[in-house]
């Protein structure tokens, strides 16, 4: 089974965001791990998988969504001290960008501040269907489910239009819960012989809701951005909200991918196509023992 993690913190603030688990429960999390499981390096799992490789014992797969600094600086030490792999998804946009921060981590930095009666009749000029759906936006999770359904130059024009209202996200307080990763420390981690590196596209949108160019554009960009970052090849993506259909998965392996990783399968064909494998999301928002019990009661439906 493949596990999917995303950022580890000190504190988490769930007032905030859920996004981050813990540096004590992940320690928890990697014992336990290393204890009743074999930890696979992903790539090496995938290889089995297409081979028709039988496991003979409980393995795990660990992975990292988005590419937060504190994987680094955070999860990174502990993977160090138990030789533990992992494979971190990156968000390549902050590699030509930096200082950038997702669009997610963007409203979840300013929901409080956001008035959204006015957001929600605010003409952005979106077609008839989706100016539908944007009237509906009651708070930040409403306004994030309308963000996924549209391209990354739409969700730019919402961000530019909170800004114009004076509105941004305390960078400076909360930077360990926006920050990403640096090319510096993915040379690091890579070093290690530990880590691999994946994509999680180039901005993050969800791929199945826009234009198969733009699609195209996304995990192209982002795999040479990554090759040219580690010195070494790309193989896997991760789709980003476990958002794709059959002509993303062409686009992937067009583009050179090997190992396409989903939440859950949404196609009737991922079940025999040997690229593809789901994943476990770990909770944050809940006790290591919840987690360990939904872990192992999900083998069945996650497990290969």
């Amino acid at each position: 089974m493949i596990l999917m993690y995303h950022g580890v913190v000190p504190s988490p603030d769930f007032r905030l965001t859920a996004n981050h688990l813990s540096v004590e429960d992940f320690k928890r999390h990697i014992y336990y791990l290393n204890e009743n499981f074999k930890i696979r390096k992903l790539t090496e799992m995938f290889e089995d998988y297409r081979k028709g490789v039988a496991a003979k014992e409980f393995e795990i797969a660990i992975t990292f969504d988005d590419g937060y600094r504190n994987n680094y600086k955070y999860a990174f030490p502990v993977l160090k001290e138990t030789k533990t792999p992992a494979t971190v998804f990156v968000v390549t946009r902050a590699l030509t960008d930096p200082g950038h921060i997702l669009w997610y981590d963007f409203i979840d930095g300013v929901k409080d501040r956001l008035d959204y009666t006015q957001l929600s009749f605010f003409d952005f000029g979106f077609n008839a269907q989706k100016a539908r759906t944007q009237k509906i936006v009651t708070g930040p999770e409403s306004l994030k489910s309308f963000m996924k359904q549209i391209n990354v130059d739409e969700k730019n024009r919402i961000i530019q239009w909170i800004k114009k209202q004076g509105i941004e996200p305390d960078l400076e307080r909360k930077k360990e819960f926006f920050e990403l990763i640096t090319p510096i420390q993915m040379k690091e981690m890579v070093k290690s012989g530990l880590i691999e590196f994946g994509s999680h596209t180039h901005n993050h949108p969800n791929l199945s809701e826009i234009a198969a160019v733009e699609a195209e554009q996304e995990v192209v960009k982002s795999k040479m951005l990554l090759e040219e970052s580690i010195g070494s090849e790309v193989k896997s993506i991760a789709f980003p909200d476990g958002s794709y259909n059959e002509a993303v998965k062409s686009i992937c392996i067009n583009a050179g991918y090997q190992n396409l990783l989903a939440v859950d399968y949404k196609l009737g064909s991922d079940v025999t196509d040997k690229n593809i494998l789901p994943r476990f999301c770990i909770s944050n928002t809940t006790t290591p023992e919840s987690n360990f019990l939904n872990m192992n009661n999900n083998l069945r439906k996650k497990g290969f």
